[in-house]
């Protein structure tokens, strides 16, 4: 994977090839954010875990 993951991968977890076709799609938080940026791939694959276990 490209993203550096500090934790165990999950077999929801989105692929290389997968992530290159979702990507363009999910835009890049604004500069105005006061958060810490969080990777996009991160949230994608939360999601996917989410809908996999209910």
């Amino acid at each position: 994977m490209t993203d550096q993951l500090t934790r165990k991968p999950y077999p929801s977890d989105v692929t290389d090839a997968q992530w290159a076709i979702l990507a363009p799609f999910i835009p890049e938080p604004g500069a105005w954010s006061p958060r810490k940026p969080i990777s996009r791939r991160e949230i994608v694959n939360g999601i996917f875990y989410l809908l996999r276990t209910g």
